[in-house]
């Protein structure tokens, strides 16, 4: 006898064929997804889309700080971003040179994941005080969480979740640079030679800073052209007294707009780290020696500098001999960074993609 033919339930095939179209979409949706994260490859190792977004938004404020840009003005940054640099449209130059930050980046990834490199939990929790410094201080400069995230996405085109990632693999690329610099030697000549040409980048300077703001510091309304005109002659005179040897103390809690003034009596440590809103303050006060003293001019304030203090070589030694390591591990990471080995393979539908809005 021949056998029935089992009925096929029609809605069990239904929902066999949109399971197995589903699962077809998803696997379709992640390879997508793995050919368009990704801006390039080094060694196999991908430079993210994130992290080239990172690198770019880190390379145009680095830019627009060392040309003096007002970045508090669309019309100046527009004009800065509308120039060359090196016969090169500034925008792809930044580019290039957030790929050559990225490249370096991933190197010394792959160098500390092949030592066996990784943070433990004391280290994680560095990264995360560290995030939320830099949220805390975000939020204190522009009025709240929402718009510090939104400030910080606008200056490095990530929010905090994707940076995150990126300060845990810097904090590993600093651990494994904090155990490669002991292996470089370091002579007593070569420490002289490097503070002869460069003391600015490890000295320690006290300067003296009296504030006359030009504008009303709680309303943020600007004086007037005369009152700026008088502030400027008032500035000045303090100046003149200064360099006839009053004492800039007095002077600083006598006539300083600064809020902190009464607590660190005008007087604060400049080093090579020092970040600062004011025009070429932290440039001047590195350049200068104990005794100098000059008026410096910002958008809301006349500054009166003095150098009180400067650290001498033998003060420095230790620091010395870092930096001068640090020299010598910078160069190996240059050779890396031209040895075949650790080429850049560009993922170009994605990398000509990534557009400068500026």
């Amino acid at each position: 006898m021949l056998a029935k033919k089992k009925k096929v339930n029609k809605n069990n095939v239904i929902a066999i064929v949109s399971v197995i179209a589903l699962l077809l979409g998803v696997v379709g949706w992640i390879c997508y997804i793995n050919a368009t994260n990704y801006v390039a490859t080094i060694k196999g190792e991908k430079i993210t889309v994130d992290e080239f977004k990172f690198f770019i938004g880190s390379t145009m404020v680095e830019m627009e700080q060392n040309a003096n840009v007002d970045r508090t003005s669309e019309s100046a940054l527009k004009a800065f971003w509308d120039t060359k640099i090196e016969g090169m449209d500034a925008r792809e130059y930044a580019k290039q040179q957030a790929l050559k930050s990225a490249k370096e980046y991933k190197i010394q990834l792959i160098k500390a994941k092949e030592k066996g490199l990784k943070l433990n939990k004391e280290e994680i929790e560095e990264t995360k005080a560290i995030l939320n410094q830099i949220k805390q201080e975000m939020a204190a400069n522009y009025g709240g969480d929402a718009k510090g995230e939104e400030a910080f996405k606008k200056d490095y085109n990530i929010g905090y979740d994707k940076y995150e990632k990126i300060l845990r693999n810097l904090r590993l690329i600093y651990k494994y640079v904090e155990q490669e610099l002991p292996t470089f030697d370091v002579t007593e000549t070569e420490m002289e030679e490097y503070y002869k040409e460069s003391p600015n980048t490890v000295d320690k300077v006290k300067v003296r800073r009296i504030m006359f703001a030009t504008m009303n510091l709680n309303t943020q309304k600007e004086y007037t052209a005369q009152e700026k005109e008088e502030i400027k002659d008032k500035a000045k005179k303090v100046l003149e007294r200064i360099k006839a040897g009053e004492d800039s103390e007095k002077l600083a809690l006598e006539y300083s707009d600064d809020p902190s003034v009464q607590e660190n009596k005008g007087l604060f440590e400049v080093t090579a780290q020092t970040v600062s809103t004011i025009p070429g303050y932290k440039e001047w006060v590195l350049d200068h020696k104990p005794g100098d003293a000059d008026l410096l001019e910002s958008d809301i304030a006349y500054f009166v500098l003095k150098v009180e203090s400067r650290t001498t070589y033998d003060e420095v030694k230790d620091a010395v001999k870092e930096a001068v390591q640090t020299k010598k591990y910078l160069e190996r990471l240059e050779k890396w960074a031209n040895d075949s080995e650790f080429n850049v393979i560009k993922n170009d539908s994605i990398y000509n993609k990534t557009y400068i809005k500026k």
